[in-house]
């Protein structure tokens, strides 16, 4: 074994002046990935807000609840996204809590129950028409998808994947 880890050593030390600086830019890469992507949360949860401030008035039953959680779950994902600026150690302890939330949830059988339920109460709304869902499922989904999806009946499935919090 001492044979091998020697016949190592120089290999290692060849490769040192490479790995080293391919390694500090795939931290910098990743927290400045986290920090974009935090920023794009925050940007959702204003227009979110707005949403609610502007239309919330006038909304159907259970859309100003579903614009809510999505809220929560847009603040949880700001908070680990900004996490994941920390090198390292973010990106471990946002590991950790995610296996450790996935581990509860599947022990307790609710895995995306409330998600699912409060994105078919949005997705429903904006096809009765209800201008606050409207403005927030395009909010989630972006201009884009939502005009394409616009109209059909299962887009809620689409939404409940942006309605998550990792």
């Amino acid at each position: 074994m001492a044979l091998g880890a020697s016949a190592l050593s120089p290999a290692i030390a060849a490769a040192a002046p490479v790995l080293g600086p391919v390694g500090t830019a795939l931290t910098i890469a990743s927290s400045a990935q986290s920090l974009v992507a935090s920023t794009k949360s925050y940007r959702h949860i204003a227009e979110l807000e707005d949403i609610l401030k502007k239309h919330g008035n006038a909304a159907q039953d259970g859309t100003v609840a579903a614009i809510k959680y999505a809220l929560v779950k847009k603040n949880l994902k700001m908070c680990r996204h900004g996490l994941g600026v920390v090198p390292v150690i973010g990106k471990l302890a946002i590991n950790a809590y995610g296996f450790a939330k996935a581990i509860q949830k599947k022990a307790k059988k609710t895995k995306g129950v409330n998600r699912r339920l409060h994105a078919e109460t949005l997705w429903s709304n904006q096809l009765n028409d209800d201008i606050c869902a409207i403005k927030a499922c395009k909010e989630l989904l972006g201009a884009k998808t939502f005009n394409e999806i616009r109209n059909t009946l299962h887009g809620y499935q689409l939404l409940m994947l942006k309605l998550k919090s990792i």
